[in-house]
């Protein structure tokens, strides 16, 4: 996939979005359901000088609230400079870490790049010598400069291989990025134009279940009604009818 720079040699998106890549029992993927984030839409720049995915605050609180949704609760991210989110056990304790993935489409690009959050995930020794897992998406305060972009850092390099193309011959300066798979990712990173079907919203709140006591008192409750207004019916029939008889033996 080949992007051109802008010419602070950022790389402008169309779309990122963050969602969940289903697998069938062999890991080939069936469907997908991404969800649209990143308003206003940020450009990217690539760097091995920074180690995760670091995220303008505004981004990054829509992508820990969905990241929030998947975990129960149990990612605990810090919005404050250079925050990150942190789950309570090692990486492979949580399921969903290679299916859940970013989705970056870059303008002027027919293809996009699905990135695993595994990607961005490592463990490490927290206090009290706890291993933990730690999500390096991180906070850029509004304040500094670097939050003016997204940033893929060095762990995105673990997965991509970028061939980086500057021309020298224009004025001012051009440049253009050409980003592949690497031959030794680790998860089931994607470059492509392949949309699959939609699957199932992961992000959407459970159906609370029905309570079916108080379904049964309903039932209960309108069979009783029932029961009384055929009996006042039949009641009024029997009557009308007695009244019709006495009526007629007058007669």
């Amino acid at each position: 996939m080949m992007v051109q720079a802008l010419a602070n040699y950022s790389y402008a998106l169309t779309a990122m979005d963050f969602g969940i890549v289903y697998q069938d029992g062999n890991g080939n993927p069936t469907s997908q359901y991404f969800q649209s984030i990143g308003t206003p839409m940020y450009p990217v720049t690539f760097t091995t000088s920074f180690m995760g995915l670091g995220l303008p605050g505004d981004v990054y609180a829509q992508v820990t609230n969905l990241l929030a949704i998947i975990s129960n609760n149990l990612a605990v991210c810090e919005d404050s400079l250079d925050g990150i989110c942190v789950m309570p056990d090692v990486c492979s304790s949580y399921t969903g870490f290679e299916t859940y993935a970013f989705k970056f489409q870059f303008a002027g690009a027919t293809n996009f790049l699905r990135v695993p959050l595994a990607t961005f995930a490592s463990n490490v020794r927290g206090s009290g010598g706890v291993n933990q897992c730690n999500i390096q998406v991180t906070y850029l305060d509004t304040a500094n400069t670097q939050s003016s972009n997204i940033i893929l850092g060095g762990q995105f390099f673990q997965e991509f291989f970028g061939v980086f193309d500057n021309n020298y011959n224009t004025d001012p300066y051009t440049q253009a990025a050409t980003i592949y798979v690497n031959e030794y990712a680790l998860w089931n990173a994607y470059v492509g134009a392949t949309d699959l079907p939609q699957g199932v919203n992961p992000f959407a709140p459970p159906t609370p279940a029905e309570d079916k006591s108080k379904a049964w008192i309903w039932i209960t409750i309108l069979s009783v009604v029932i029961v009384l207004l055929l009996g006042g019916l039949g009641f009024a029939v029997y009557k009308w009818k007695a009244s019709q008889g006495a009526t007629a033996s007058k007669r």
